[in-house]
């Protein structure tokens, strides 16, 4: 017992966790597309996008914009075909995420 408690102090677990839901968005080349998730700061969790290459962030949509409250975060491409982004809501960069989003990103 004393040597599994020793090896778990020197070797830190991964705080992951797989991902619980997906979702396809489409988009048109060079032109922002809102994902269905946004930070509208009601809570202390953000969404944090870990995006593959060839797409890139591209803001946010005004507040109250839409159909839901708060802002949508926007992504860009500028070459067609499809990506897997991931999105992962945590209290902090380094927190164990609460929720692990795949979105599948169509872009042509």
């Amino acid at each position: 017992m004393e040597e599994l408690l020793n090896r778990c102090e020197q070797e830190p677990a991964a705080m992951t966790q797989a991902p619980q839901h997906e979702v396809e968005v489409h988009a048109k080349v060079g032109e922002p597309v809102a994902l269905p998730l946004g930070n509208d700061g009601a809570t202390a969790y953000r969404w944090l996008l870990d995006l593959p290459q060839g797409v890139e962030a591209a803001g946010s949509t005004p507040p109250g914009s839409g159909t839901r409250p708060g802002s949508r975060l926007l992504v860009r491409s500028d070459r067609p075909g499809s990506h897997v982004l991931t999105a992962t809501l945590a209290e902090s960069p380094v927190s164990t995420p609460m929720t692990v989003l795949l979105i599948r990103l169509t872009v042509s």
